[in-house]
């Protein structure tokens, strides 16, 4: 294959070599963050597993006082007594006798 050449403007030279190396400048930024991502997850990595270790030593802990811890008894509660409900009539007694006092109060 031959190579080609082009001739192109001195400003246009200019401008491609600005393009290319903007190019570059944003393929290291993005290799740099790439690097940094790795990073930051090598570290979560490290301390999920530390987490990890220090969870399983906990429970592990906690075992062995639930078993060493003795067991007793507790004493049975009695349930609280719920207050008695109003018995529909009474209501409605009650409601005659207030609308005999209104309607006597009213015919004064």
């Amino acid at each position: 294959m031959e190579p080609i050449h082009l001739k192109l403007d001195f400003e246009d030279a200019i401008h491609s070599r600005k393009l290319i190396l903007a190019s570059q400048i944003n393929f290291l930024n993005t290799a740099q963050k790439i690097e940094h991502y790795k990073a930051l997850r090598k570290e979560e990595y490290n301390k999920r597993t530390k987490l990890k270790i220090s969870l399983g030593q906990a429970i592990k802990s906690l075992n062995t006082f639930i078993r060493e811890v003795p067991k007793t008894k507790m004493p049975k509660v009695e349930a609280i007594k719920k207050p008695e409900k109003i018995a529909k009539r009474k209501i409605e007694e009650e409601l005659k006798d207030i609308k005999k006092q209104l309607e006597i109060l009213n015919s004064i």
